[in-house]
């Protein structure tokens, strides 16, 4: 009983012996960073750095949901329009929002534990992503008339094999992805209405008009409304139509919407890049800081 006794306090000894180590090799150096002065200017710094950082995990979680709903559009829109566009679009919100948010919540735990190391890989990453965003801006503005290009021929074909539902030719896709964007951007056709009876003469001779996304009610919209009279070929004979649809064409009233929208978030691009720079600078500063303030309390 007094070498099992022994041994048990022996083994106390020892559990106690690691757990001093512990807290003195690991913890107390923690400790006693995180209980450093960084005197007044750096202490306003962090706190403004954890701001700036709290307000990009929040933006970096908007990212994830801008992400997620360019995926679900893609559905709506279907791949005819698109091709994969949309669903490379969406999956690159949700990675750089998840980037951002990681990154963000990295610089917030240094700066509240005055960790010079975690700082230090933020800075990195984000002297990263500052490139990374400048070059794909760089590719934007080059490509951007390639883009808007290939979306109008991709609408065109759509409308080209647009079809009725008990047509063999009949794609749900191709007709869901027209009737949508036609829909939702109060326009009929690619260049305008004149399309489907130079793309689609055959849905015309079937139908006498273009599908109902197009109707245009003159009275309550006359300036958006055009009347279309004429006839139109149709296998051995010729038939008349007549119909009211919206004047404006899909390419322009999409065109419109994407350069707003580049205007929109190129200014928002610039607003991140200045708080990025801002935050790169502080995180700079604040290891600065700690290590001068590490250096006093070690003299």
């Amino acid at each position: 009983s007094k070498c099992l006794f022994c041994d048990v306090t022996v083994g106390v000894e020892l559990s106690r012996k690691k757990n001093y180590c512990f807290v003195r090799l690991c913890l107390f150096p923690l400790l006693s960073v995180m209980a450093t002065d960084l005197g007044t200017c750096a202490q306003c710094a962090r706190v403004l750095f954890i701001i700036i950082n709290l307000l990009f995990v929040a933006l970096g979680l908007t990212s994830l949901g801008i992400g997620i709903w360019f995926v679900v559009q893609a559905d709506n829109f279907g791949e005819a329009l698109t091709g994969s566009g949309f669903v490379s679009a969406g999956a690159l919100f949700i990675i750089v929002g998840g980037v951002t948010f990681i990154v963000a919540a990295l610089g917030c735990l240094g700066a509240a534990c005055k960790l010079r190391s975690l700082l230090l890989i933020y800075v990195i990453v984000i002297v990263i992503i500052i490139i990374l965003e400048i070059a794909a801006a760089i590719v934007a503005f080059v490509f951007r008339e390639e883009i808007t290009d290939e979306i109008a021929d991709r609408m065109r074909v759509a409308i080209a094999d647009f079809r009725e539902p008990d047509d063999p030719d009949h794609s749900e896709e191709v007709n869901d992805g027209v009737e949508f964007v036609q829909r939702t951007f109060d326009c009929c056709g690619a260049d305008n209405a004149t399309d489907w009876l130079t793309l689609n003469p055959n849905f015309i001779c079937l139908n006498s008009a273009p599908p109902p996304s197009c109707d245009c009610n003159f009275e309550v919209t006359p300036d958006a409304c055009a009347t279309f009279t004429g006839m139109v070929q149709c296998p051995g004979f010729m038939q008349p139509y007549n119909f009211t649809v919206w004047s404006g064409g899909c390419i322009d009233e999409t065109r419109d919407d994407l350069e707003t929208l580049g205007y929109v978030v190129g200014g928002i691009a610039i607003a991140f890049g200045a708080i990025e720079i801002l935050g790169l600078v502080l995180a700079l500063g604040l290891c600065i800081a700690i290590h001068q303030s590490l250096e006093n309390v070690t003299v």
